[in-house]
């Protein structure tokens, strides 16, 4: 590798900025601070001239998923009947013929099943207590003995519950329309 007259080697960091093909050279802070400073200054003159918000409300009656919320009461009780199903389902005995595998299959399938019967504020409300467990609750002591991987694809399910109604919602809509 060759060298160049400062005596640093040709393909070094040292020789690009010796010769100006190297960084940019920096602005001073100052400089900036000074341009940004300004910069403000005249905006803020150009809004008080123009006496322009910059925010203003729309009013519409369009429905928007805070006005949907405020409009459902929000509930954060399962009904008792679903809890006790969930439960039966975790616990039943595995059916004669059927090998364990097959028994956590049918098990995890019938619960994505209750689940996905759920509206998006209930499964809301069930992945809570699922996901903070407290000593005495039955529910979420049975759904922990479930293996980490059911567990996980059961959460996912319940997270899927406001597109899944947003799907019906579009489907029965376009449905009604054509």
């Amino acid at each position: 590798m060759g060298r160049c007259s400062a005596g640093a080697p040709v393909g070094c960091r040292n020789f690009l900025r010796n010769h100006g093909k190297g960084r940019p050279k920096r602005r001073p802070m100052r400089n900036i601070a000074e341009s940004l400073t300004d910069r403000m200054e005249t905006r803020k003159l150009e809004l008080v001239a123009g006496e322009s918000a910059i925010w203003e409300p729309v009013e519409s009656d369009e429905l928007t998923s805070d006005s949907i919320r405020a409009q459902q009461a929000v509930t954060t009780e399962l009904p008792a009947s679903f809890v006790e199903r969930v439960i039966d389902v975790i616990r039943a005995p595995r059916q004669p013929g059927e090998s364990h595998a097959m028994t956590f299959e049918r098990r995890e399938r019938e619960l994505r099943h209750l689940f996905a019967g759920l509206t998006p504020l209930e499964a809301m409300a069930c992945r809570k207590r699922l996901t903070v467990r407290s000593p005495d609750d039955a529910f979420a002591a049975a759904f922990a003995r479930l293996s980490d991987d059911r567990r996980s694809r059961l959460h996912e399910v319940l997270a899927g519950a406001p597109r899944r109604a947003l799907l019906k919602a579009v489907t029965s809509s376009t449905s009604s329309r054509g």
